[in-house]
């Protein structure tokens, strides 16, 4: 029971961080995070955001084509939408691709760093570096 009570509390206080947020760009309810126009627009608000009040939070693992994704919500002062990030690096992230990230939802990424491709046009968010947990 202490047990249980332990990790109830531990989970309320790694929560404790994220607020819910309210999109109000069109744009990213009538596209999904998989589509350009979709990542096109979340390129050009996350520019428009201060870097230091963006955060990351993991919302699950999900595979595309047989590829590891992460989903991620991000959220700013002005932006709540969600990135899909590759996780195509072998060496990155091991354990989070081993167990799909189970246990990994709801938290916040520290430090995340990736590279948007833009190769012909089409956005791709290619995870670099970022504390999940690791």
């Amino acid at each position: 029971m202490r047990c249980l009570l332990f990790l109830l509390f531990i989970g309320l206080l790694t929560s404790c961080g994220r607020h819910t947020c309210k999109n109000t760009d069109p744009i990213f309810d009538n596209y999904r995070p998989t589509d350009q126009e979709y990542k096109a627009e979340l390129v050009k608000q996350i520019r428009l955001e201060d870097p230091a009040k963006v955060h990351y939070w993991i919302d699950r693992y999900i595979e595309i084509s047989k590829k590891p994704f992460m989903s991620v919500s991000v959220q700013g002062d002005g932006l709540c939408a969600t990135m899909m990030i590759d996780l195509k690096n072998p060496n990155k992230l091991k354990h989070f691709k081993n167990v799909r990230g189970l246990s990994y939802s709801g938290a916040e990424i520290k430090g995340l760093q990736y590279y948007t491709d833009s190769t012909a046009g089409i956005y791709n968010f290619i995870f670099e570096e970022g504390n999940v947990g690791d």
